[in-house]
């Protein structure tokens, strides 16, 4: 049997900025360091184990940079990211509760202005 093919996770500053958001809320409202800190760190540790068959997961229908956004939940939130040769880049990390698809469909737009499409 072949192995599974392994896929270099990066995070994209926008997903950075989301999970620092997260953490950052969780410092503010529950005042609770240990928390934010363990918040951080399972997050991280599911995004790195995208690293194994990242096409599994569904397709949001939005399309960045000429690849299909695919998210993959994780508790109760979303992880979205773009599969690229060997190379999974997450894009943003973002509640579940919130209206995910104009976030998406913004990012598309900006790109599509920024590339002149």
């Amino acid at each position: 049997m072949a192995e599974a093919k392994q896929y270099q996770v990066r995070i994209a500053a926008s997903a950075a900025s989301d999970i620092q958001d997260i953490r950052r809320y969780i410092l503010e409202t529950f005042c609770y360091e240990a928390y934010a800190k363990n918040f951080s760190r399972k997050i991280t540790e599911a995004i790195q184990k995208m690293n194994i068959f990242p096409l599994a997961y569904p397709k949001t229908g939005f399309v960045i940079e000429g690849y299909e956004i695919r998210f993959r939940v994780w508790k109760s939130y979303l992880i979205f990211f773009i599969v690229r040769e060997s190379e999974v880049q997450i894009i943003r990390v973002l509640k579940d509760r919130m209206y995910w698809q104009a976030v998406l469909k913004r990012m598309a737009s900006e790109q599509g202005k920024s590339t002149g499409k």
